[in-house]
């Protein structure tokens, strides 16, 4: 033990230094006094907080600063009370301190699940639950293990995982060995986003709790995954019509959630499919109800008119998804003159026979009145993108300013 007034008394001295036992032996100085209190001096790694030591990769390095802290059967600086105890340092509490001990944990778990290098991750992992008893493994550590495809830390987490009380992170906890694990969130989108997908079973077979899988809809339909998509359905997606697979067994993991969740998403899910470029999603999509809606159809049409899939917009008129007379609409409006000529060769003739859809307002009184495709707004964003310089046109996207104000001025 040693003294130090900055560090606070009778901290434990870890093993001096090999660089300062290497210097002071070239000067013929091998007193063990002066040899650990040169050491003391110039470590500061002993100081380091455990997340930010975990970065390093070095379980030798989790070591030092362990040893060189107060042991658990040392009082904590909080329970002493003000002015009672030394002054600040890290190692007065990480072992002492339940709630200190929990806080460093969590954040050294999340960076050792986060090692690319499984051997090296697994090594981190063992060290941690070796020495820190009673945390909690939070979410962010699953979803980094999830994304990295490290399924042995995950089974690793399974195997020793004790009970707490979910919402509780603390005093619930006691156990000798053990810790507590978040389950849920997004660990199976981490999964299926980095195509992990035998994490992703693994995660909904032994780990059921409430997740969100937005992003793990919009992976599957971007990569035309019908797999993933049929399961999916089968197990979280709420109908259409508002029903729900599989709920009423599996309502304590979370899926009615879930469903609701998706259900509310339903309006970019072919947006999502038409950004990846899979006619074999937006057909799944057509065949399972799932359309955009005629109330979020411009979604559609912008996402292929910014990926250039021309194709598919052929493809959402024959499948009457969208009236071609909506596309041409938004093509004007943004600034796609070569899309506007296209589609008027093609379907002018039958955008004229829609009947419901006249080319000039008529009526406006009637609350009732169906959608003009070709108003006077309509055109002035088509004049405005062909006839204003990019300058122009920049200095008014840099504004909130509709781009028909002081049009005429």
């Amino acid at each position: 033990m040693v003294r130090n007034e900055e560090l606070g008394p009778e901290l434990p001295v870890p093993r001096p230094l090999l660089a300062v036992r290497l210097v002071l032996a070239a000067y013929s100085i091998h007193d063990s006094h002066i040899v650990d209190t040169t050491s003391v001096f110039v470590d500061s790694a002993v100081e380091m907080a455990f997340c930010e030591a975990c970065k390093l990769n070095s379980v030798a390095l989790l070591e030092r600063i362990w040893n060189g802290s107060h042991p658990e059967t040392s009082p904590s600086p909080a329970d002493l009370g003000p002015g009672n105890g030394p002054k600040w340092s890290r190692r007065h509490y990480l072992r002492t301190d339940k709630h200190y001990n929990r806080f460093q944990f969590q954040g050294a778990i999340v960076e050792a699940a986060k090692h690319q290098e499984l051997e090296k991750a697994m090594e981190m992992v063992q060290w941690l639950y070796d020495h820190f008893h009673g945390c909690i493994v939070p979410f962010g550590a699953v979803s980094a293990a999830a994304s990295h495809g490290h399924l042995e830390i995950l089974k690793f987490f399974k195997k020793h995982e004790i009970s707490g009380k979910l919402g509780d992170d603390r005093d619930e906890i006691e156990a000798e060995w053990g810790n507590v694990v978040r389950w849920g969130r997004r660990d199976m989108e981490a999964a299926a986003e980095n195509n992990h997908f035998d994490i992703f079973w693994w995660l909904h077979k032994h780990a059921p709790a409430p997740r969100y899988l937005n992003n793990v809809m919009k992976s599957a339909l971007r990569d035309g995954n019908l797999l993933m998509l049929d399961w999916i359905q089968a197990h979280y997606l709420a109908r259409r019509d508002g029903s729900q697979n599989n709920v009423g067994s599996q309502d304590d993991a979370g899926i009615g959630d879930t469903a609701e969740s998706l259900l509310s998403e339903r309006r970019f899910f072919m947006a999502d499919a038409i950004i990846g470029g899979q006619l074999v999603a937006l057909e799944w999509l057509l065949d399972n109800g799932y359309d955009a809606g005629d109330n979020h159809c411009n979604w559609v049409i912008l996402a292929a008119l910014q990926t250039n899939l021309l194709d598919i917009l052929d493809w959402l008129i024959e499948t009457k998804v969208v009236e071609a007379g909506r596309i041409l609409n938004v093509a004007a409006e943004e600034g796609r003159l070569d899309v506007a000529k296209d589609f008027y060769a093609c379907y002018w003739h039958k955008i004229c026979a829609q009947h419901d859809y006249p080319l000039e307002p008529q009526e406006l009184w009637v609350s009732q009145r169906e959608t003009l495709w070709i108003t006077s707004d309509t055109m002035i964003s088509a004049v405005w993108y062909l006839y204003a310089t990019k300058e122009i046109r920049d200095m008014r996207n840099a504004v909130d300013d509709s781009p028909t104000e002081n049009f005429y001025y």
